[in-house]
């Protein structure tokens, strides 16, 4: 079945090879923010990325360079002693390295529950994030051993991230070393691995901060809830007040069960079946849709003030913007403290048209943040597509090879998205596992250092939308 997939897809490369049509390619247009120096970062000034123009003329302080030395971006964010806490370089490291953390630490809590008992022990919530970072560290023979070609490649990821010296001045930060960052749940239980929700919850006090992250494609199972979007979902809108209301929106089948359990009824589970109600009663009910059990773990601490993130790669990432999208529009309590901050990493489209709709809705409220990462070349955030009936949803993040990304709101929805020609087309379906790996975007965004260091995921909301 996935070789016949793969197959499919390389013959879809060389027939639908379409380019970006609304991009942030355009130089002028492409802009980072720069700090005016005071107190809570607040920006004043936008300065253009460098045009190739500007290095041949010898005018480029009037820009900010789009190759600039990686050693140089170090130097420049170490120079305070810490790194600034939000911009998007910082919180993109943070919740890309915890969608590839949660390969290797549920792979090793697997291993340990049928073989190992004292390290399962050591293995249990709440358990401090250096700490899971350090077990997995240790045990790498272990997660390695009978696994899949995606837990291999976070192992990648972990052992770039662990050991690229441009990255001194964030590791101990997004590790928690200093900090009290607990993982306060692991879900990996037999239903959330069969329903393919396996997810953690990290809860930071210092930063005020809780992060939901959910695993990416991992077993076979995964396969079957990927590939389950030739019948879409009908799922009653908790959005219920925008222009373009309507009752219903369509989503991913198997990715929506996931989250809302079995497809009962077109109309459930309602807006208010999903929110937490803090009722013992309510929270326990067999019935209950399993998105509500997280949320419930979630508002006790964003009842406090505390900031909500959710990120995850591949499935992870699908799994992560439909558990947000309910976040953000079902309990007003949930984005008391800010905006739901949404990460995805090579994530595949979830949803149609009424979907899109409803989230941009949320978006203009300033209920919800998006950052959707891919790298150039990556099949899968192309899929699935079925002739336009899914669409992807917030500022994309292109990651390219040696060049500057392109951060960029589409506002038009062809299959590949790409730019890329028959050739490259093919060719990247060949490597479909490099393309789709965190190590390779770990590798792009630290290439563009300074570009992400010197934004924020709101600040580009203001620049593309004015919001």
């Amino acid at each position: 079945m996935k070789q016949y997939l793969i197959l499919v897809l390389l013959l879809c490369s060389v027939c639908c090879s379409a380019k970006n049509l609304t991009h942030y390619d355009d130089f002028d247009r492409m802009s980072v923010s720069l700090d005016d120096g005071r107190e809570g970062g607040e920006r004043k000034q936008r300065v253009p990325l460098c045009k190739p123009s500007h290095i041949k003329n010898g005018t480029a302080d009037a820009c900010i360079m789009a190759a600039i030395p990686r050693r140089l971006a170090y130097n420049i964010i170490c120079e305070s002693g810490r790194p600034h806490p939000h911009t998007f370089y910082t919180d993109t490291l943070d919740t890309l390295s915890l969608s590839a953390l949660i390969y290797e630490i549920t792979k090793l809590r697997a291993t340990a529950k049928e073989s190992n008992s004292d390290l399962y022990d050591s293995l249990q919530a709440p358990l401090r994030l250096s700490d899971a970072h350090n077990i997995s560290e240790e045990n790498i023979n272990l997660i390695e051993k009978d696994c899949g070609k995606e837990v291999l490649e976070a192992s990648k990821f972990m052992e770039a991230f662990n050991t690229n010296d441009d990255l001194i001045c964030v590791r101990d930060e997004v590790k928690g070393v200093n900090n009290e960052r607990n993982i306060t749940k692991f879900g990996d239980s037999e239903a959330d691995v069969s329903e393919s929700r396996v997810h953690i919850v990290v809860v930071d006090h210092h930063k005020k901060r809780v992060d939901v992250v959910f695993r990416g494609t991992q077993r076979a199972g995964d396969w079957w809830t990927n590939l389950n979007a030739v019948w879409r979902r009908r799922v009653a809108n908790p959005v219920q007040f925008h222009q373009k209301k309507t009752s219903h929106i369509h989503l991913h089948r198997g990715f929506a069960k996931a989250l809302l359990g079995d497809a009962t009824s077109p109309d459930l589970p309602t807006a208010n079946d999903i929110a937490c109600n803090n009722k013992a009663s309510g929270n326990n009910e067999e019935s209950a849709p399993p998105i509500k059990k997280i949320l419930c773990e979630v508002k006790a601490h964003v009842k406090k003030g505390y900031r909500l993130y959710v990120t995850g790669h591949s499935l992870g990432g699908a799994t992560a913007t439909l558990f947000a999208f309910f976040a953000a529009s079902t309990d007003p309590d949930i984005t008391s403290a800010g905006p739901v901050n949404l990460f995805t990493y090579a994530s595949p489209r979830v949803g149609g048209r009424t979907f899109q709709d409803a989230f941009k809705f949320l978006e203009e409220r300033g209920q919800i943040r998006h950052a959707r990462f891919r790298n150039q070349k990556d099949k899968v955030p192309m899929n699935p597509y079925l002739l336009g009936k899914y669409n992807h949803v917030g500022v994309e993040i292109r990651l390219r090879k040696d060049e500057i990304p392109i951060i960029d709101y589409p506002t038009s929805h062809t299959w590949t998205q790409s730019g890329l020609n028959v050739v490259e087309n093919v060719v990247s379906t060949a490597r479909i596992l490099h393309y789709h790996s965190t190590e390779v975007m770990l590798q792009r965004i630290v290439a563009n250092t300074m570009a992400f260091n010197n934004t924020s995921l709101q600040q580009e909301y203001q620049m593309i939308w004015g919001i």
